[in-house]
């Protein structure tokens, strides 16, 4: 991949650059389970919830009653540690490649992840990422998750961006993508490997829609970041 104008490149983790196995539907099922025997998690709860931090899927599960979602919250992580030491994730094909392509290039290169920061880390370091990425990024002190932009424009601030439209995002559900947009990223990628179907994702903002993340460095090599304006997302 030749250089191009892109100073970052935010990727979504689950989803979209590792396989989670299961591993986080199951730890949210035994989450609301212990914090309320015989509740269920129905698909359709689940799937809203992909891209979010998962403090919000607890709070909505159980409205008005703050200890309950804090005790789901605190066993769904304790979960996903567990599964994590376990190597219950693995590499999306291409994943590795496609980020030292696009460091190759010249972009930094950071993760995103609605998990908290402990389960993020050691999801990366099951992986041997630590030293892939430039940064992971996740809800609480890097600021609300998506689908606020905050996260993407923490890495802005972190890689010292000049233009927010040299920032490219790559996500598997809707709210990757919107996040994307209200950071004003210049190349919105959404890709088919995770929760959100390609219907689903072209009714987000995007500039791309991926087969894989491995697809990704030749688009962002075939894109020029604008230089007046965003355009018109496809």
């Amino acid at each position: 991949m030749t250089h191009t104008r892109w100073q970052l490149v935010v990727l979504d983790l689950a989803g979209t650059t590792i396989r989670d196995g299961g591993m986080v539907e199951r730890a949210v099922a035994t989450a609301v389970e212990a914090a309320e025997p015989d509740r269920a998690v129905t698909a359709q709860e689940f799937a809203a919830s992909r891209g979010l931090p998962k403090s919000e899927l607890f709070e909505a599960l159980f409205p008005g009653r703050p200890a309950h979602a804090a005790r789901a919250l605190a066993t769904f992580n304790d979960q996903l540690l567990t599964l994590a030491a376990a190597g219950r994730v693995t590499e999306i094909p291409g994943a590795a490649q496609a980020i030292a392509a696009l460091k190759a290039a010249g972009a930094a290169v950071y993760l995103m992840s609605g998990l908290a920061q402990p389960v993020a880390t050691a999801l990366l370091t099951h992986l041997r990422w630590q030293d892939t990425v430039d940064g992971v990024l996740t809800p609480g002190p890097d600021g609300r998750g998506r689908p606020y932009p905050d996260l993407i424009l923490s890495a802005a601030l972190r890689t010292h961006v000049d233009d927010v439209r040299r920032i490219a995002v790559c996500g598997d559900t809707t709210n990757d993508l919107l996040a994307a947009f209200r950071a004003g990223a210049g190349a919105i990628a959404g890709v088919l490997t995770g929760a959100h179907d390609r219907p689903r994702l072209a009714s987000a903002p995007h500039t791309h829609l991926l087969n894989s993340i491995r697809e990704l460095p030749k688009a962002l090599q075939q894109t020029i970041p604008a230089t007046a304006g965003m355009g018109h997302c496809q």
